[in-house]
């Protein structure tokens, strides 16, 4: 399985979020990264494979990404994305708070995807 570091990604070693627009998302395979990651769903369709269980997703969704989380893309349809990339929730202080905003895990589960209006 691919694994996505960091270092690829963010600007410097002390940056703590990087944007990274995929326009489009084509299919892409099983991975994970050393990184949290929230999806925003532009427009477009496809295929989110998380932890082995497929979503449907389109404009409007929202997916939340741990750093051992497994996930691809497939079937993808004009899939437009913005990932917001950060090193843990306690280094992303862009919103205070945040944490609050983020799904909570619950008898080991979390609700990973969600719609926005």
């Amino acid at each position: 399985m691919t694994v996505l570091h960091s270092v690829d990604f963010f600007p410097s070693g002390n940056a703590s979020v990087a944007i990274e627009p995929r326009l489009p998302q084509a299919d892409f395979p099983e991975h994970h990264h050393d990184f949290h990651e929230i999806v925003i769903v532009e427009h477009g369709t496809g295929i989110h494979v998380f932890n082995g269980q497929p979503y449907t997703i389109t404009g409007g969704t929202v997916c939340f990404v741990r750093d051992h989380d497994r996930h691809l893309y497939e079937h993808t349809d004009n899939l437009c994305l913005t990932n917001v990339l950060y090193r843990s929730p306690d280094r992303f202080q862009f919103l205070a708070g945040l944490n609050q905003l983020l799904p909570q895990e619950q008898d080991g589960q979390y609700p990973s995807h969600w719609r926005v209006n």
